[in-house]
């Protein structure tokens, strides 16, 4: 009786370390990928300003020929 009482334990408490480890697994990945969204906003943001000048660059362009 125990051995079943202390084989028990174990199970549940190794069962609830690889939760644990799970949850930590899970939090990281949330985190990174709110990273990998982060980052990609910042390149968006650089493209359109980018973007921008170039547009304004032709507009000046343009008005000059004129």
């Amino acid at each position: 009786m125990i051995v079943f009482l202390l084989t028990s334990i174990l199970f549940l408490v190794l069962l609830v370390i690889g939760l644990l480890l799970y949850i930590g697994y899970k939090i990281r990945q949330f985190e990174d990928t709110q990273e990998v969204i982060f980052d990609a906003a910042v390149n968006a943001e650089e493209m359109y300003n980018e973007i921008q000048t170039n547009q304004e660059a032709i507009m000046n362009a343009h008005f000059r020929q004129n």
